[in-house]
């Protein structure tokens, strides 16, 4: 919850930092040259307003998850310890730092989150032809 938030302030920052920079930009004599710069700002506003909506939304999804639930199969809102790698099954982030360790915060959607789904401790699946086991599931 704490990085989306940071990616959420950090972009409606960028996002208020477009809307000056449209209103600062002032006709010139190249006509043509004035109307690109302002779509080309508007353009990366609604880019990033998108991004926003979307972070958005996968904070919404985290704030439900409830960090005590005791889990005794990957299901969206756990975490999978596996033999080589550490999987929070819960939006599409990427590499989180806990403590001295990497977790992989992953999408129910994604193609590992698939072959986690409804296994339990000491399952095994397969990734990238390599067989992998689970440890423990949180």
């Amino acid at each position: 919850m704490q990085a989306l938030s940071e990616r959420i302030v950090d972009l409606k920052s960028s996002l208020e930092d477009l809307k000056e920079a449209g209103q600062s930009e002032t006709k010139s004599s190249a006509g043509d040259k004035y109307e690109t710069g302002r779509e080309m700002i508007k353009q990366e506003r609604e880019k990033y307003q998108q991004v926003l909506e979307d972070y958005e939304k996968q904070l919404e999804i985290v704030k439900n998850f409830k960090p005590d639930k005791i889990f005794l199969k990957a299901v969206p809102g756990s975490l999978v310890v596996t033999d080589s790698m550490v999987f929070y099954i819960s939006v599409a982030y990427g590499k989180l730092k806990a403590g001295d360790s990497d977790v992989f915060a992953i999408s129910p959607n994604a193609p590992v989150a698939q072959l986690l789904m409804e296994k339990a401790a000491g399952d095994t699946y397969v990734l990238n032809g390599k067989v992998a086991k689970i440890i423990s599931i949180c």
